[in-house]
């Protein structure tokens, strides 16, 4: 088990989810724009903080699409 009280913001980063949207790539959108990583501690700064249950739903979500894309 992972104790995220203890957690600093180089750590947070290290957990990405790397999103690619074919349809922005079609509409002839920048490269930033259509493939690009999202961290944890950009949801943390989205979200404004960090509980169990944010956390656990972006492990989650990264695991998921690692296993469906990878």
């Amino acid at each position: 088990m992972y104790n995220f009280e203890t957690v600093s913001s180089k750590e947070f980063e290290s957990f990405t989810i790397k999103v690619h949207e074919p349809f922005a790539e079609f509409l002839m959108a920048d490269e930033n724009e259509y493939a690009f990583e999202i961290s944890l501690l950009d949801v943390f700064h989205f979200a404004g903080h960090a509980c169990p249950a944010m956390v656990g739903a972006f492990l989650i979500s990264q695991q998921a699409t690692k296993k469906l894309f990878n």
